[in-house]
């Protein structure tokens, strides 16, 4: 996914539903239930170490990125419009002076891009760290492949952590950042949510998960179908610009607006394909719409064969635009996990 900070759903903040006065005729048994459920969170802190280490690599690494792009960009803008006007005192055209100061600054900016590259860092960092997060969710809910009935306790830790070894040695180019706090990629909170039973799991998936996740599908979509409408307008305003500037240069009026506009038109362009916003508002909106359907469906998930297979649909949904973002940046597909021996 292009900025997930683009493919990072916002901190988990589990907030509890408005549900209804239970009826008469509930159990204490099922009053209980709803009070563990409520009790229980898991945070994005509360997930393995792994994808709290990689998302911080991501996100550092997508801010040096983009930061270097946007710089790149306006050192260009800068240059094409030094080239529209002359400034010169005595014999030294400043504006050509700072045109080609301009120029250089753009490609030793290119130069730290081809040599660092961070969006490389960026990638990489987002693809280990949303793959630690679905397992941590997998593991937490009891689904596959950790089902609370298919593994026991100790082969499912054991399966959790080769997994998440499996994701650092697909993408071993990756140097995570060190992380201060809990160092567990096993957490007591996500042990005490796999302990409980399949009704309390459900509702802390449900609230902590899914909802979570299609606030962000739906904040960052709509968000993006705006960027969209502005680069949009904006690239057609320097187009009018720069054929203002072509007819009046046509008349004999000596105003260099065509250069510039023109720049300014084709950085817009390179920018929005940075972004792929318009891309991103339609993938979004997609997801949203399935996780809409799958929410519908959970309060029918009464077993734990069911309850698994539910859970594999739905983080196959959340991850399915990670994934294509994932394969067009040329990352490597996934080894099949190792079982526990």
């Amino acid at each position: 996914m292009v900025g997930r900070s683009r493919l990072r759903p916002l901190a988990c903040r589990c907030e509890v539903p408005h549900s209804p006065e239970p009826p008469p005729y509930a159990t204490s048994a099922q009053g209980e239930t709803t009070d563990q459920a409520a009790s229980l969170t898991l945070l994005d802190d509360d997930l393995p170490v792994l994808f709290r280490s990689a998302d911080s690599t991501a996100i550092e690494a997508q801010r040096q990125y983009l930061l270097a792009i946007r710089l790149r960009l306006y050192l260009l803008v800068v240059a094409a419009a030094s080239g529209a006007v002359s400034v010169a005192v005595g014999r030294v055209d400043w504006s050509s002076f700072v045109g080609a100061t301009a120029l250089v600054a753009a490609a030793l900016t290119e130069l730290y891009l081809v040599r660092d590259r961070p969006d490389r860092r960026w990638y990489e960092g987002r693809a280990a760290a949303e793959s630690a997060k679905t397992l941590g969710w997998r593991y937490a809910v009891g689904a596959e492949p950790f089902g609370v009935e298919a593994l026991s306790e100790r082969d499912a830790d054991r399966l959790l952590i080769q997994r998440l070894d499996d994701i650092l040695t697909d993408l071993d180019d990756l140097a995570v950042e060190p992380l201060h706090g809990t160092a567990e990629q096993i957490t007591t909170a996500m042990r005490a949510v796999r302990a409980a039973p399949l009704p309390v799991r459900r509702a802390v998936y449900e609230r902590c998960r899914i909802v979570e996740a299609l606030r962000w599908y739906r904040t960052k979509g709509a968000w993006n179908q705006r960027r969209a409408r502005q680069l949009t307008f904006a690239v057609l305003l320097f187009e009018i610009v720069g054929a203002i500037g072509g007819l009046l240069r046509a008349l004999g009026i000596d105003i260099n607006l065509l250069g510039v506009a023109a720049a300014g038109a084709a950085v817009l362009g390179l920018w929005s394909q940075t972004k792929q916003h318009q891309v991103l508002a339609h993938a979004y909106a997609v997801t949203a719409q399935e996780l809409s359907s799958i929410r519908s469906l959970i309060q029918w998930q009464e077993s734990e064969s069911e309850w698994s297979g539910f859970v594999d649909d739905a983080e196959t949904a959340i991850s399915r635009e990670h994934t294509l973002w994932r394969a067009k940046r040329g990352l490597p597909e996934r080894r099949s996990p190792r079982r526990p021996s």
